[in-house]
């Protein structure tokens, strides 16, 4: 049987990461901006990123200014809220990859006998692109959290979905095609 302040901060962080996910699950707009538009390659990070974590920051200072939870209580949910929303955020690029893989295969499929468009000209790598930057721009926000990047599990997983194709493409597509992550 869950005790009481379990039960309170389960429902805590599950809050916290619906907050952070409202921003965060915008990330299918990568898709729909650079599926139906001649935009260039992506050279800084989304908009939907600016208050994805807002709200945990907001809950993070206040906590502890007003006594409600010490400072290791609001770390521990701190951490909690961003692994999850970590998660959330790899769930939803999963998503969006998978449908910019199908989208191109189908593209490629039609134009088959149209003039071939250079790898980095179409709009599956321009998505990964986008959120390669995106994805690097969360892991930067993360640290304001007290969480390490380079050490944390679950963003390394995230990172690891756009990782290999997005560093292909920036090698200007020399090499073979790496495989996909998702």
């Amino acid at each position: 049987v869950e005790s009481g302040v379990a039960r309170t901060r389960r429902s805590l962080v599950e809050g916290l990461v619906a907050a952070c996910m409202r921003n965060l699950e915008l990330v299918s707009g990568v898709k729909r901006i650079f599926s139906t538009s001649n935009m260039p390659m992506p050279t800084q990070r989304s908009e939907y990123l600016k208050g994805a974590l807002n709200d945990l920051a907001v809950f993070r200072d206040e906590a502890v200014r007003v006594g409600a939870l010490s400072k290791d209580e609001c770390k521990a949910v701190v951490v909690e809220v961003i692994h999850e929303a970590t998660k959330g955020l790899h769930a939803a690029v999963k998503h969006v990859l998978a449908n910019a893989k199908r989208q191109q295969e189908s593209l490629d499929k039609l134009n088959r006998n149209k003039a071939k468009a250079a790898p980095a000209d179409k709009p599956r790598e321009k998505i990964v692109m986008q959120l390669y930057l995106d994805v690097h721009e969360y892991g930067d926000m993360l640290r304001g959290f007290g969480v390490n990047k380079e050490t944390d599990e679950a963003f390394k997983a995230l990172l690891a979905l756009v990782n290999d194709r997005a560093q292909w493409v920036l090698n200007e597509c020399q090499g073979p095609e790496p495989a996909d992550t998702h």
